[in-house]
């Protein structure tokens, strides 16, 4: 009896013990973490940096939404035309390759401005927002490629990305 009782005190102890134990690991997390000590300055130019690469990124999600309509309908047709996809495959490529020239011009300009200190504290926490803390993607990939055609699905993917979008600029506003 008196074994029972060690037992379930012992128990009930580290479910009581658990909460403040945890209370801490917030506090790492997220927001506070990896801050970049900007000057007053620093954070005028990289607001100004935030603010044109959220006009330029909503042009590009508007863009790159307009030419994947165009696919869907070149493929919804009775009979594909081949040359058409592949037209509005070689947009879709150079959408992506501007894209990337915008992202890389946007980041010299972010190390124009910042020392290579704040750059490096920037990169990861860049990182651990894009990947979890310790870089794993987990099976997001798997999820990414799985396609059983259900429209549902990817409104669902759609409206994820959203939020995930919209969280990473409350983020970086916070900063």
């Amino acid at each position: 009896m008196n074994w029972f009782k060690i037992c379930t005190v012992s128990i009930l102890a580290l479910c009581l013990a658990a909460p403040v134990c945890m209370a801490g690991e917030g506090k790492e997390k997220g927001r506070g973490k990896g801050k970049m000590d900007l000057t007053e300055t620093q954070k005028e130019k990289m607001k100004a940096i935030k603010e044109e690469r959220k006009a330029s990124n909503k042009a590009n999600r508007e863009r790159m939404k307009d030419i994947k309509s165009r696919l869907r309908e070149a493929l919804k047709a009775e009979k594909p035309d081949e040359a058409a996809i592949k037209k509005i495959l070689a947009e879709v490529k150079t959408e992506r390759a501007n894209q990337h020239k915008q992202m890389e011009a946007m980041e010299a300009k972010m190390e124009a401005i910042l020392t290579p200190i704040q750059m490096a504290k920037m990169v990861l926490k860049k990182g651990d927002r894009q990947h979890g803390k310790d870089g794993d993607r987990g099976d997001r990939k798997e999820r990414r490629w799985k396609d059983d055609g259900d429209q549902d699905d990817d409104a669902d993917r759609g409206d994820r990305r959203e939020r995930r979008r919209k969280h990473h600029e409350e983020e970086e506003d916070d900063d």
